[in-house]
């Protein structure tokens, strides 16, 4: 007799998982809940923020080069011109680790050509960041150039900085 009892609770039981189981599958039209979300909206006083839109700061590029843009001389120059105001700039050199790259920042333009960067020393050699001012001038030293390298080897070079 117990064993019997035990197999009809077992069954109640079981057939009582199955319909809970069951139903909540259903094709019925179920009410979307209307209640408003939990979700925290922040708000700041920076500028990133507009009327609870949070904007992530963008990239500004100073150069983008590629060692083929500047193979013949294998140099680059560029005043500084900031869209925005910035503590520092950041260099990266991007597809091969293979080239080297120099920068070198000045107060004024060169005038007499880029040999006179061959006596200087680098402010920065591939990667980095390093304060610029507005109005400075950045020159770029590419390793393979026309005189080091028989071709371009498609390296890349990027200095940009963040902005709002």
């Amino acid at each position: 007799m117990k064993r019997t009892m035990k197999t009809i609770l077992c069954g109640i039981l079981a057939a009582a998982a199955a319909a809970s189981v069951f139903t909540g599958c259903g094709s019925k039209d179920v009410k979307k809940d209307t209640k408003p979300s939990r979700t925290k909206e922040t708000t700041s006083a920076d500028n990133n923020v507009d009327g609870g839109q949070i904007y992530e700061p963008r990239e500004i590029w100073l150069f983008d080069l590629n060692d083929e843009d500047i193979f013949e001389t294998g140099y680059y120059g560029q005043q500084v011109e900031l869209e925005y105001p910035t503590d520092k700039v950041i260099f990266a050199r991007y597809w091969s680790d293979d080239v080297e790259w120099e920068v070198y920042v000045l107060e004024e333009e060169l005038t007499d050509g880029f040999e006179a960067l061959e006596e200087m020393q680098p402010a920065l050699v591939n990667d980095g960041e390093i304060e610029i001012q507005e109005g400075q001038w950045i020159y770029v030293y590419c390793g393979c150039n026309s005189v080091t390298c028989d071709k371009p080897i498609g390296g890349r070079y990027k200095a940009y900085y963040w902005g709002p």
